[in-house]
């Protein structure tokens, strides 16, 4: 049995296969490095705290709301 390849399809499978392991190492390794790297630069706890700070004198002002 003899199998004929063309060049032309030997190439363009060969580009296909060559974008879906570009594809697959950008979603499995640069995007994640990407996500941990913003995580570490703008952390969530400081947001947490900022939230706080602006949340306790809410709490008051509506106390003293409640109470008048």
């Amino acid at each position: 049995m003899v199998i004929n390849f063309s060049g032309n399809s030997l190439i363009k499978k060969t580009k296909l296969i060559f974008k879906l392991i570009i594809l697959v190492i950008i979603v499995f390794y640069i995007l994640p490095k990407l996500l941990s790297l913003l995580w570490y630069l703008n952390p969530p706890e400081l947001k947490i705290r900022e939230e706080h700070l602006l949340e306790k004198p809410l709490r008051v002002i509506s106390n003293i709301i409640n109470y008048s």
